[in-house]
C-alpha cells in the first residue's frame, strides 16, 4: 500500500481491516519525529490506493481499530512515556494523549475522549459498537469507554504490571486482559468485576484472542509458548512442555490423540543442548515419553501406522526406528554418508524413503532393514521428499536440476519437474501430493507451484514464502493446504 506514491512517511504502528475486508486503516508516526502529527490513513484494498487521511491527532498513532459494523474507526495517539524513553529531548512532559472516533464515510470526528488520564497500548471494540476497551501499559489498568457519549464508564483494576493486550468476547458481555505480570483476567463488562484470574507461568503474555464461540482464548507468551484457556471453567486447557533446543518437526499419532516432537541443535556447527524425542498427550498436554538421542541434529520424525513406533533421520546419516512405549531404538538403518534432512513412510508403513545431502535416496524395507533401491539425485539436494498416496511413486528435491518423480517399484526416474532459473542456492524444501496422487504442490525458491505429474507441466502458482525451509501439508480432502 502506498508504494506508487502517498502512504506513510514514518513508522507504521497499527493496522486493521474493515469487517467486509474491502478497506484497511493504518496508523503511525509522521516522518522521523514522534512529535509530529500522527498519520492515520484509510486504504482501498482492491486498488491499494489511499481513500483519505484522518487529520487531527497531535502526535504519533499507537493503535487503531474499526468498529464491528465498519462505519467508524477508533484511534489513539500520544504515548508521552514512549517518546521520552526514545531519547527525544524535545518532550517537556506536557504532551497529552488523545483518542478519537472517526466517521469512515465522511472522515469527520464523531467523538473525542477528553477524560483520558491513562495511556492506551491496545484497543478493542465491543460487537455492538457501543463500548471500547483500552489497555494501559504504564498504569496497569484497562478502561471501558462509551463510544456514543465519549465518557469513561469504568476502570478495570487487577494487574500488577503493564496491560499489553485486551479482547472482548463475541457476545459483548465479557472481556479479557493480559499483562506483563504473567496473568490473564476475565472481566464482566456489565459490572466491571473480575470473574477470575489465571497465571501463565513465568513469561509475559504478548497477545490474546477469544474464539468465536467465546468459550476459549488463545494467548502467546514472551517465551514463545502458545496457551489455550478455558473461559467457562476458568482453567488453562493445555500447554505442552518445552524442549531445551530447537524443535525440528512434529507428527500426530494415527488416532490423533498424541503428538510426537523432535529437537536438536539448530545447526550441526552449534553445540546441542537437547536432542530428544518427546511424546505428548493432546487432551492433557502431559509428556508421556522422553527419549534422549545421541545425535546433534534430527530434522524429521514420522509415526508408524501402528502408533507404537517412529522413524527419525539425523545429521549422522542414520535412520532410526524407535519403540515409543519403551523408548528403545529397535532398528538402525545405515547407508547414507551425510546429513539426512528428509524422510517419508509408505501408507502401509512397510517401507520408508530417506534423502541425504550426499545426493542419495534410499528406499528401505522396514521389516528386514534392507535396502530395496538406492537412487541418486544431486549433491546438496534431497531437502524434501514425498511418497504418493498409493505408495507407488515419490518426489524428491534435486537442487538446481528440479524435482524428480521416481517409480518406487523399480527405483527409476519417471520425469523431472523443471523449475527454470533458480534464484536461491537451495532447492525445494517442501512438497506434498494431493489425495488423488495425480498432482502435487512443490515449493520452488519460495513459490508454491501446483504440478501435473502425468505431463510434468506447471498448473499454477498458488502463493509464495520469502524464507527457506517451507513445509507443506495438504488436507485429506485436497481442499486446504498448510505451509
Amino acid at each position: 500500500l502506498g508504494v506508487d506514491g502517498g502512504g506513510h512517511t514514518g513508522i507504521v504502528k497499527a493496522v486493521d481491516f474493515s469487517p467486509d475486508g474491502e478497506l484497511a486503516v493504518s496508523g503511525g508516526f509522521q516522518g522521523d519525529s514522534y512529535l509530529n502529527p500522527g498519520e492515520l490513513i484509510l486504504w482501498d484494498l482492491e486498488s491499494g490506493q489511499e481513500i483519505r487521511r484522518f487529520d487531527g491527532h497531535l502526535y504519533g498513532i499507537v493503535d487503531t481499530r474499526f468498529s464491528i459494523e465498519g462505519s467508524t474507526i477508533l484511534a489513539y495517539s500520544g504515548d508521552v512515556e514512549r517518546f521520552i524513553a526514545s531519547g527525544d529531548e524535545t518532550v517537556d512532559g506536557g504532551i497529552l494523549p488523545d483518542m478519537v472516533l472517526w466517521d469512515v464515510e465522511s472522515g469527520e470526528i464523531k467523538e473525542s475522549f477528553d477524560d483520558l488520564e491513562h495511556d492506551v497500548y491496545e484497543l478493542a471494540i465491543s460487537p455492538d459498537g457501543a463500548l471500547a476497551l483500552a489497555g494501559s501499559y504504564y498504569d496497569n489498568i484497562a478502561s471501558i469507554w462509551d463510544l456514543e457519549t465519549g465518557e469513561r464508564v469504568r476502570t478495570l483494576e487487577g494487574h500488577q504490571e503493564a496491560v499489553r493486550t485486551v479482547a472482548i468476547s463475541p457476545n459483548g458481555l465479557q472481556a479479557v486482559t493480559a499483562s506483563d505480570d504473567n496473568s490473564l483476567i476475565l472481566w464482566s463488562l456489565e459490572t466491571g468485576a473480575p470473574l477470575f484470574k489465571l497465571r501463565a507461568g513465568e513469561s509475559n503474555i504478548m497477545d490474546v484472542e477469544i474464539t468465536p464461540d467465546g468459550r476459549q482464548a488463545f494467548s502467546i507468551t514472551h517465551d514463545s509458548s502458545l496457551l489455550i484457556w478455558d473461559l467457562v471453567d476458568a482453567a488453562k486447557v493445555k500447554r505442552f512442555g518445552q524442549h531445551g533446543d530447537m524443535i525440528w518437526d512434529v507428527a500426530f499419532s494415527p488416532n490423533g490423540n498424541k503428538v510426537l516432537s523432535i529437537s536438536g541443535a539448530s545447526s550441526p556447527s552449534i553445540p546441542v543442548k537437547d536432542a530428544s524425542l518427546r511424546l505428548w498427550d493432546l487432551e492433557s498436554g502431559a509428556q508421556l515419553q522422553y527419549i534422549p538421542m545421541s545425535v546433534d541434529v534430527s530434522m524429521q520424525v514420522a509415526v508408524m501406522p501402528d502408533g507404537a513406533r517412529a522413524l527419525t533421520c539425523s545429521s549422522d546419516g542414520v535412520v532410526r526406528l524407535w519403540d515409543l512405549q519403551s523408548g528403545r531404538e529397535v532398528l538402525s538403518l545405515e547407508g547414507h554418508q551425510s546429513l539426512i534432512p528428509s524422510l517419508a513412510l509408505t501408507p502401509d508403513g512397510s517401507n520408508a524413503l530417506s534423502g541425504s545431502v550426499d545426493g542419495t535416496l534410499i528406499y528401505w524395507d522396514l521389516d528386514s532393514g534392507e535396502v530395496i533401491h538406492r537412487m541418486y539425485s544431486h549433491p546438496d539436494a534431497n531437502w524434501a521428499l514425498a511418497i504418493s498416496p498409493d505408495g507407488r511413486t515419490a518426489l524428491s528435491d534435486a537442487s538446481d536440476l528440479g524435482v524428480i518423480l521416481w517409480d518406487l517399484d523399480n527405483g527409476e526416474e519417471i520425469l523431472r519437474l523443471e523449475r527454470g532459473e533458480v534464484v536461491g542456492d537451495m532447492g525445494s524444501t517442501g512438497m506434498a501430493y494431493l489425495p488423488d496422487g495425480r498432482t502435487a504442490v512443490v515449493e520452488s525458491d519460495g513459490a508454491l507451484i501446483h504440478w501435473d505429474l502425468a505431463t510434468g507441466q506447471e498448473i499454477r502458482q498458488i502463493g509464495r514464502h520469502d524464507a527457506l525451509r517451507t513445509r507443506i501439508e495438504i488436507s485429506k480432502d485436497g481442499k486446504l493446504m498448510l505451509t
